[in-house]
């Protein structure tokens, strides 16, 4: 019903669409009552027993000499089928059209459902089960299932068509026609069957080959490193064969789908010609050779038309699990559960203050941080340190509010954040993350990124700030040399510099550098040292570390362990006493 829905969003197209295929259908029907009379002999042939659509080229035509006949008889076929195939190419053309526009729809509505989507939501997925979401289950399944439905419409239509013309030939033969396509049908939805569950298995093998397809590709390093490319190579062999065996077990059913319903129609053939014959026992012959002439030949038209319509049905059926995939993904109730605030953040004008704040990430999982409390006054530079796991990163993803504590609450210049419209708050805060993340894009796209109406100069003047601008300027096309997925053509301190000048572009009043010189040497590190020391004038500065150097000059020094703080307060008072800090600063062996 949602692609359904989607697809009566372009509904002139479709009623064009509609049209297009009535023409094509009647069309069809006229390409068999122009043929008709080809069977009339010099000697007038009882035609009263034929419908008056099929009698009208009979009654036009039958003051002509035979070969006269055939010749108008061949030009009004042509023309009849040139007509019809000029109807097929606006078909088709129309069908892509709607299969482009529908897959733009929901390609674009599942993208708003991962916008939509909580934090938590990808801490549980992979990056290839999104790309086998938009590119397998939406490009590959639901495009194929639309492109059938639409060329399936002029068959639809064209069926009608006929049917209501075997009817008006024969309705007693039409009964018949009626139980035998009963029981051929009955014996295809036996093997759509087959077809649906089989499609059902090919897609997850599929999807099981793209994540160690993906896998393989992105940890290539790794694997080297452990030489590791024999268990690799026997584990890809593995998922290759099964997606194969998949596929062909898959293949085969779906082709067998098409010999299987011409058997069925050479059957119904032979059954309409024998139960005729037994019908119209006693008749004219002439009359009876007509008739079932007459309904053979549109039973014969029928039958590719019906062939179609199969086809698009067991595609359907094989490519079902695909669309039911992606539904279930737009269904998804993981959506985003914070509710927006409506107080719009302009100015820090006061602190920021975390009180009692205890969360996990899941309930059913350990705590993360338990009851922290500090507050961040502005202008000042606090630096949080503690081991790996300690909740760290977690304090600025609450900050962030990209999760909301289960206990406590932040409050920024004495109001809650739940309250505070979180665009206009996050507009305020530069972050440099641990997980240094770029476009595969130029220097100048990922700098400007965190401000798309930045100039020239702008973007430059955040580089120079960064200590980023010498390098630039020496990549081959300087700032529109385009760096590669994720920054590959970069060094980590280079990609670590051109993160940190695309926090600074945005001139934030909160800045947060989440292990921003952990990737950096020595002179790197001093290097953005500097720079940090230069923008940090004035604004509020969050600094997460695990070198104690870079927290060194900090007005503020928060200690975290397994979630809570153990110490916090001035350097100097934390080497004034037997602390922790202390004991981490020996173990770095830092100059006290």
């Amino acid at each position: 019903m949602r692609l359904i829905k989607l697809m009566f969003k372009e509904w002139v197209v479709l009623t064009i669409l509609l049209f297009v295929g009535l023409a094509v259908g009647i069309l069809e029907g006229m390409g068999i009552a122009v043929f008709l009379p080809i069977l009339q002999s010099q000697d007038a042939m009882n035609v009263g027993a034929l419908p008056k659509f099929f009698r009208v080229p009979f009654e036009f035509l039958s003051h002509y000499s035979l070969g006269d006949k055939i010749r108008i008889i061949s030009v009004l076929l042509l023309a009849v089928n040139l007509l019809r195939l000029g109807f097929i190419y606006i078909d088709i053309n129309l069908s892509v059209f709607v299969r482009t526009k529908v897959l733009t729809h929901y390609k674009m509505e599942c993208m708003k459902q991962m916008m939509k989507m909580n934090m938590g939501f990808y801490n549980h997925r992979r990056l290839s089960d999104f790309q086998l979401l938009f590119k397998n289950r939406i490009e590959s399944h639901i495009g194929m299932i639309i492109e059938v439905l639409c060329n399936a419409l002029p068959a639809v239509l064209t069926s009608i068509i006929l049917v209501v013309l075997l009817v008006m030939s024969s309705w007693k033969i039409s009964l018949i026609l009626l139980v035998s396509l009963g029981i051929s049908g009955f014996l295809l939805e036996l093997l759509a069957r087959l077809v649906r569950k089989s499609g059902s298995q090919y897609i997850k093998t599929e999807a099981s080959f793209n994540k160690i397809l993906f896998d393989i590709i992105n940890g290539m390093k790794i694997i080297r490193t452990f030489n590791a490319q024999n268990l690799m190579l026997q584990n890809f062999q593995g998922e290759v064969k099964e997606l194969i065996k998949s596929y062909n077990r898959m293949s085969v059913i779906t082709k067998l789908v098409g010999p299987f319903f011409e058997v069925c129609g050479v059957l119904i053939i032979c059954v309409i010609l024998i139960c005729g014959t037994m019908l119209f026992d006693g008749h004219n012959s002439s009359k009876i050779l007509l008739t079932l002439f007459t309904f053979v030949l549109i039973l014969a038209r029928l039958i590719p038309a019906l062939k179609q319509i199969n086809h698009a049905w067991g595609t359907i059926a094989a490519r079902l699990s695909g669309l039911k995939e992606a539904d279930q993904f737009l269904m998804t109730e993981e959506t985003e559960s914070l509710q927006n605030g409506q107080i719009v953040f302009s100015d820090l004008s006061d602190s920021i203050e975390f009180k009692d704040v205890t969360f996990s990430y899941d309930l059913k999982d350990k705590v993360v941080l338990d009851h922290v409390s500090f507050t961040i006054k502005k202008g000042q530079r606090v630096g949080i340190i503690g081991a790996s796991g300690s909740g760290k990163s977690t304090l600025t993803e609450l900050l962030l509010r990209f999760y909301d504590p289960q206990t406590g609450g932040i409050w920024v210049d004495g109001v809650n954040l739940q309250e505070l419209d979180i665009l206009s708050f996050r507009n305020h805060i530069g972050v440099v993350p641990q997980d240094v993340f770029l476009f595969n894009e130029t220097v100048k796209g990922n700098i400007g990124f965190s401000k798309p109406q930045a100039t020239d100069m702008e973007i430059k003047d955040a580089a120079l700030r960064a200590n980023a601008h010498e390098f630039i300027k020496n990549l081959p096309a300087g700032y529109s040399t385009n760096i590669g997925e994720r920054g590959v053509l970069l060094s980590g301190g280079q990609r670590q510099r051109i993160v940190i000048a695309r926090a600074i572009l945005r001139d934030p009043q909160i800045l947060i550098f989440d292990e921003a010189t952990s990737a950096l040497d020595t002179n790197s590190e001093r290097l953005v040292q500097q720079s940090l020391n230069n923008i940090a004038k004035g604004k509020t500065v969050i600094i997460i570390a695990h070198r104690l150097s870079t927290v060194a000059d900090c007005d503020q020094i928060i200690v975290l362990e397994r979630g809570k703080i153990i110490e916090k307060g001035l350097r100097e008072e934390l080497l004034s006493k037997d602390s922790v800090y202390k004991g981490l600063v020996n173990e770095q062996s830092i100059v006290i």
